[in-house]
C-alpha cells in the first residue's frame, strides 16, 4: 500500500484522474474518496478528518489517492502516475490570524475549535489585593510524538468475511469503530489486533492509515501492508500542540497567593482530534497543587492548516505547567522566600466537614513529595553554591517544579476499565481486557494484581489484550489511567473469581470456607474437623468440578469510577476521579559561553497511591524525564519542513542525567487497589523543573520552549533579559 498526499497546506480539489495509474502492471487497486463506502470522515472527538480528501486539502500531508500494487517500487510509481487537480487557497498559519475576522474558514463555520472560562472568586480584585504581581507571556512549539516505530497497518480478510486489521494502537476498539463506520460494515465484522507497539505517547490513539489500508484490502480481496516512511509519519499524523500564554499572578509581602489570571490560545491544526477537551486537563494544571483564592483561566483552540493537533504525554498540561512554575519562581524571587518553601506554603489545603477522604489524602501526598525532594534540594543548592565560588564558564543552578493532574478521563460519562479472567482446564488463568501495553507494563501489572489476590504464580495467568474480537472494551491507554482503571477491575474480577473456586472448593473437601485458604493453585484445608492431616484440592480439579457442574469459568470485572461535571465554568474545579502529584528537582551546568546545558540529575517524587510494579513506575518515570528534557532543550517541530530525526531532535542516552525515583505511596481512600497512575503524568514537571534552574544558574530566564543553545546565549548575553 501507499498514499499519494498534498503538498499543499490549504486548496480545494477539482478532481483527481487515475487512469494511467490504473494500467500500470502489477498495481492491484486504486483508491479515491469516491471508492470509501461508508462516511469519509473520522476523528476521535469530531468527525471532521477525510480518509481521502473530497472538497479540499487542509494539511500538507492530507490523503487524496491511495494504490495497492505488487511491490513498493510498482506502487511508488503509481503514485507518480496519479493526476491531481488542486486550486490552491490562502493558507491560515497562525491561531491568532485564524481567529480574526477576515481570516478563511477552514472548516464550515468557524475557526474556533473550543473555548473555555473558568473562574472562581474575582481574579482583578486578587491582583489588585497583591503586594506582588507576575506578568509573563511563553511559548511552547509543536511536539512530534518521536516514536521508533512509525505508523503500519496490515489488512486481510479471513474466510468468513471478517476485515482483519493488525496495527500498533492504542485503543483498538475505537480504531475498530472506525474503520467499521468508514468502510460501512457492522461492527462484528472488524476485528482490530494489535500489535507490539514501539511506542505510543497518545499519537497512537488516533487513527492514521487503518481506513485506507482497509479500504485497499476490501478492494484486492487480498492482504495489504502499509508502512510509514519517517517523513510520511512526521508530516501527516498527530502532533502535541503548540501553546501561547500569558499569566498574571499576585501574592502578597508575606508570601500568599491572591490570584492568578491566564489566557491560553493553542493551535489545533487541520483537525480537532482530541482538541475538544483540551482546556479540561490545561484549566485543571494552570493552579497546579496550589491554593489560588481567585482565578480566571480562558483557553481557546483554533483550526489552522497547520498539522493537526491531538493527545501527546500530558495533553496541555506540560505546556502550562511550564509557565505556572515559571511564575511561581519568580513571585519567590520578587519576595525573597526559598522557592521550595514558597510552593509547601502555597500548597492546596482543604478544611471544614466537606472534605473527603480522598482529598485530604491528595493533599498530604503532595506535601510528601515536597518532603521526599527536601534533603536532595538542599544539598544541590550547597553543590551550586561551592561551584559558583569558582569563576569559569560553568554555572550550575537548581530548580523544582510541581504538579497536580487528573488521572483518566473526566466528565459524568466514563469509560469502564473492565478485564475478565478464564480458567482453564489446567488450572491456569487467562486475563483478557481490552487495555493494551504500550511497553508501560500494565500486562505485567495486572498480572500480578490477579496473581496476588489468588496466591498463584503469575507464570500460570497468561494475557490477551486489545483484540476486539476476544476482550472487553476498557478504553484508550492514555491519560494514566490502566492501573486505575482496568487495575481495579482486575481486583475485581480476580475476588470474583477467589470467591467461586472457594465456594466450589469448600464443597468439594466438605468444609466451611472459613477453613479453607488459598496457595500456589491448591485450595487447601488446614485441619480436618476430624483432627486428620491437613487436605486440599488443586485449581485444576475444582475447573473440572465446576465444568461438569455446569457452573462459569468466566468472571467479568468492571470498576467505573466517581467522576464530576467537565463543563462547569466556575469554581475551582474536579473533574477527575482521582489525582496524582509531584515535585520534581533538576541540577544543570549551563555552558555561559556556548549557551549549552547539561542536566546533572533529576530527582521525581510521585504520589502513586500504591506501587504495583515498582520497576515498571520507575521506568516510566526515567522515560518521562529523558522526554521532558527533550521538549526543555531540544524538540522542536516545524510545519512543512521538519521530516527526520536530523531536524527533530531528541534526547538521547548521552544526555541523559542520574534520575532518582521517589515513590510516594499513600493509598487511595476512593478504590480498593489503592493505586493510581505515572505514565503520563511523569512528564508535567520536569521541563519547568529544568528551566528554573537554568535560571538559578544564568540569572536570565526562558519562556520559549526549547532552551536551544543559541536561545539562552541571547538572552545571557541580553542586558534586559534578567529573569
Amino acid at each position: 500500500g501507499a498514499i499519494l498526499r498534498s503538498e499543499i497546506s490549504h486548496g480545494e480539489l477539482l478532481g483527481i484522474d487515475t487512469t494511467k495509474a490504473k494500467a500500470l502492471p502489477g498495481v492491484a487497486a486504486v483508491v479515491t474518496s469516491k471508492d470509501v463506502p461508508g462516511i469519509n470522515r473520522f476523528g476521535r472527538a469530531i468527525n471532521d478528518q477525510p480518509v481521502l480528501a473530497d472538497d479540499k486539502v487542509r494539511q500538507i500531508g492530507d490523503a487524496l489517492a491511495a494504490v495497492a500494487a505488487a511491490s513498493p517500487e510498482i506502487a511508488a510509481q503509481a503514485l507518480a502516475l496519479i493526476k491531481v487537480n488542486l486550486r490552491p487557497l490562502p493558507a491560515v498559519l497562525d491561531p491568532g490570524q485564524a481567529l480574526s475576522e477576515d481570516a478563511p474558514i477552514i472548516h464550515e463555520d468557524t475557526n474556533l475549535l473550543t473555548e473555555r472560562l473558568i473562574t472562581w472568586g474575582d481574579a482583578e480584585q486578587g491582583l489588585g489585593h497583591a503586594d506582588v504581581v507576575v506578568e509573563g507571556t511563553y511559548t511552547t512549539p509543536w511536539g512530534e510524538h518521536a516514536y521508533i516505530e512509525p505508523e503500519a497497518v496490515l489488512a486481510y480478510l479471513e474466510e468468513d468475511g471478517q476485515l482483519v486489521v493488525r496495527t500498533p494502537t492504542q485503543h483498538s476498539f475505537l480504531h475498530q469503530r472506525t474503520v467499521a463506520e468508514t468502510m460501512n460494515l457492522p461492527l462484528e465484522q472488524v476485528r482490530v489486533l494489535p500489535t507490539v507497539i514501539g511506542g505510543g505517547f497518545g499519537g497512537k490513539t488516533d487513527v492514521s492509515c487503518q481506513c485506507v489500508v482497509s479500504l485497499l484490502a476490501l478492494k484486492t480481496k487480498q492482504p495489504v501492508k502499509l508502512v510509514y516512511s519517517r517523513a510520511e509519519s512526521f508530516t501527516s499524523t498527530v502532533k502535541k500542540h503548540p501553546f501561547q500564554m500569558r499569566f498574571r499572578t499576585g501574592a502578597t509581602k508575606e508570601g500568599k497567593l491572591t490570584a492568578l489570571e491566564v489566557d491560553l490560545l493553542a493551535d489545533t491544526g487541520a483537525y480537532a482530534s482530541a482538541g475538544p477537551g483540551l482546556f479540561v486537563r490545561a484549566g485543571l494544571s494552570a493552579s497546579g497543587p496550589y491554593h489560588f483564592p481567585n482565578a480566571s483561566i480562558h483557553g481557546r483552540a483554533a483550526y489552522t492548516n497547520n498539522p493537526l493537533a491531538g493527545a501527546m504525554r500530558g495533553f496541555g498540561a506540560p505546556q502550562v505547567a511550564f509557565a505556572l512554575e515559571s511564575q511561581m519562581d519568580l513571585l519567590a524571587a520578587r519576595l525573597g522566600l526559598d522557592p521550595l518553601e514558597f510552593r509547601l506554603m502555597n500548597r492546596r489545603d482543604s478544611d471544614g466537614p466537606q472534605v473527603t477522604a480522598q482529598e485530604s489524602e491528595q493533599e498530604s501526598s503532595y506535601v510528601k513529595t515536597l518532603e521526599a525532594v527536601s534533603p536532595y534540594y538542599l544539598e544541590a543548592q550547597k553543590s551550586a553554591q561551592t561551584s559558583r565560588e569558582t569563576t569559569g564558564r560553568w554555572r550550575r543552578g537548581v530548580g523544582i517544579a510541581s504538579m497536580r493532574y487528573g488521572i483518566g478521563t473526566s466528565g459524568d460519562i466514563q469509560q469502564p476499565g473492565r478485564v475478565s479472567l478464564e480458567l482453564e482446564t489446567a488450572g491456569r488463568v487467562r486475563l483478557l481486557t481490552g487495555a493494551v501495553d504500550l511497553g508501560q507494563g500494565s500486562d505485567t501489572a495486572l498480572t500480578l494484581i490477579v496473581a496476588k489476590e489468588l496466591a498463584l504464580s503469575p507464570d500460570l495467568i497468561s494475557v490477551v489484550s486489545g483484540d476486539t474480537a476476544a476482550t472487553p472494551d476498557s478504553g484508550s491507554s492514555t491519560g494514566s489511567r490502566l492501573i486505575f482503571y482496568a487495575g481495579n477491575a482486575a481486583h475485581t474480577s480476580a475476588t470474583l473469581l477467589k470467591e467461586s473456586v472457594m465456594d466450589t472448593a469448600s464443597g468439594m473437601l466438605e468444609s466451611p470456607l472459613e477453613e479453607l485458604r488459598l496457595s500456589e493453585g491448591q485450595i487447601i484445608l488446614n485441619k480436618a474437623s476430624n483432627g486428620s492431616a491437613a487436605r486440599s484440592v488443586s485449581l485444576a480439579q475444582v475447573v473440572q468440578a465446576r465444568k461438569s457442574a455446569g457452573l462459569s469459568l468466566r468472571f467479568d470485572g468492571e470498576f467505573i469510577p466517581t467522576s464530576f461535571d467537565s463543563k462547569a465554568s466556575v469554581g475551582n474545579l474536579s473533574p477527575y476521579a482521582v489525582y496524582v502529584s509531584a515535585t520534581h528537582l533538576a541540577e544543570v551546568e549551563v555552558d555561559t559561553e556556548t549557551g549549552s546545558v547539561r542536566v546533572l540529575r533529576v530527582v521525581a517524587a510521585h504520589d502513586v497511591g500504591r506501587a504495583i510494579y515498582p520497576p515498571g513506575l520507575k521506568g516510566q518515570i526515567e522515560g518521562a524525564v529523558a522526554m521532558g528534557l527533550g521538549f526543555a532543550l531540544k524538540e522542536q517541530f516545524v510545519p512543512g519542513e521538519t521530516k527526520d530525526f536530523k531536524q527533530y531532535r531528541i534526547a538521547t542516552a548521552r544526555d541523559c542525567p542520574e534520575v532518582v525515583t521517589l515513590l510516594v505511596e499513600a493509598g487511595d481512600p476512593s478504590a480498593a487497589l489503592g493505586a493510581k497512575g505515572v505514565a503520563e503524568c511523569a512528564l508535567v514537571a520536569v521541563a519547568p523543573a529544568i528551566i528554573n534552574a537554568i535560571a538559578d544558574a544564568t540569572g536570565v530566564r526562558v519562556r520559549d520552549l526549547p532552551a536551544t543553545p543559541a536561545r539562552l546565549l541571547d538572552l545571557i548575553n541580553s542586558p534586559v533579559s534578567q529573569s
